[in-house]
């Protein structure tokens, strides 16, 4: 089963547990949410990798914490309120690094397609970055 399939059972399952959904019987009408939580096939739920799992997997950690992690903090409600200026400007600065990070590596992204046809390898990513050492 792939992501969008899993997330889709993952979301009807955490429905189902709530009471926001519930399965009915097609012949009966009667409720058999609680029959089927308790099936086997409602409590095999595929986890999915990590996006971190993932960069670990593919040797590219350094390069998914610059670009993903830092930046995808508020997404994930990881974020704090800065409380006076100067923690408003540090975060800005972290923020503007990021978003630096971000299009020098699109910017790479594009010269190499341009004058070779082919895209950056990691390698190339992570000298750009200044990851190498």
């Amino acid at each position: 089963m792939g992501a969008g399939p899993a997330e889709l059972a993952k979301a009807l399952k955490m429905n189902l547990k709530a009471g926001t959904a519930k399965m009915l019987d097609r012949n009966t009408g009667e409720d058999v949410t609680a029959q089927f939580l308790e099936t086997e096939q409602a409590k095999r739920t595929l986890r999915r990798k990590s996006v971190q799992d993932q960069a670990k997997e593919a040797e590219v950690q350094d390069l998914y914490t610059v670009f993903y992690r830092l930046l995808s903090l508020e997404t994930h409600g990881h974020n704090e309120t800065p409380a006076e200026k100067a923690e408003a400007s540090a975060l800005c600065a972290t923020h503007l690094q990021g978003i630096g990070a971000i299009s020098r590596g699109i910017g790479q992204a594009c010269v190499c397609w341009l004058i070779g046809r082919q895209w950056p390898d990691n390698e190339s990513l992570r000298d750009l970055l200044g990851l190498n050492g």
